[in-house]
């Protein structure tokens, strides 16, 4: 009897000891079951946020190359409307000139450079402002000053460009506008400061134009 009790109280010790332990009394096999439910929902949760990130990241994808396509959509747009109001300017200047000039005027000269840095093309255009009711004709005389061994020299057309007239002359004959261009090859010593140029209409009446432009090239 004494040995029996003796193993009823070790009994009741163990099961106080238990459940002290948080165990309850239950068997051991239901914790890991547990945990392993728990690790298997934690893993569903990962594989779930990690398809969310991927979506994501595709609309992010998709978003941005949507964003970049409607940026140079925009982009071309805008060179566009200012090419279009630059056309508009020009316009606007040979049929309703802010001065009100009537007659031939030089317009949007520009000196471009090249690959060969004696090399330099010049484009630029006459126009004929307000009085359209009949064609102008005449010649251009066109030259480039600037400075050479230290002195001022002056060269026609006709050193620099080998396509112009032996004169250097240049033939103009339109209505509202005409576009020049010219290829201008200088020698290795000269440096241009200026363009000169002067127009002759033909005409009993017709008045010489002389205009002069800094070498800007660009």
């Amino acid at each position: 009897m004494v040995a029996m009790a003796f193993v009823l109280g070790g009994y009741g010790a163990y099961q106080f000891g238990l459940s002290r332990g948080g165990f309850e009394g239950g068997p051991i096999g239901n914790g890991e079951t547990d945990l392993v439910r728990e690790n298997r929902r934690l893993a569903g949760d990962n594989r779930a946020l990690k398809q969310k990130v991927a979506r994501l990241e595709t609309d992010f994808t998709v978003d941005r190359q949507a964003y970049d396509q409607i940026e140079a959509q925009l982009v071309e747009l805008q060179a566009r409307i200012m090419e279009q109001e630059e056309d508009l300017a020009f316009y606007k200047s040979i049929v309703a000139p802010e001065d009100g000039a009537v007659g031939l005027r030089v317009q949007n000269l520009e000196v471009v450079n090249s690959a060969d840095p004696r090399s330099f093309r010049v484009e630029w255009v006459l126009i004929q402002a307000k009085q359209h009711d009949r064609r102008v004709s005449g010649v251009v005389n066109f030259s480039v000053e600037g400075t050479q061994g230290g002195r001022t020299v002056t060269y026609p057309l006709a050193d620099l460009d080998a396509s112009t007239e032996s004169d250097g002359s240049v033939p103009f004959s339109f209505r509202y506008f005409q576009e020049f261009e010219h290829e201008l090859t200088f020698p290795a010593d000269f440096v241009p400061e200026k363009i000169h140029l002067e127009v002759r209409p033909t005409g009993r009446s017709a008045r010489t134009l002389r205009d002069s432009f800094d070498w800007l090239p660009g």
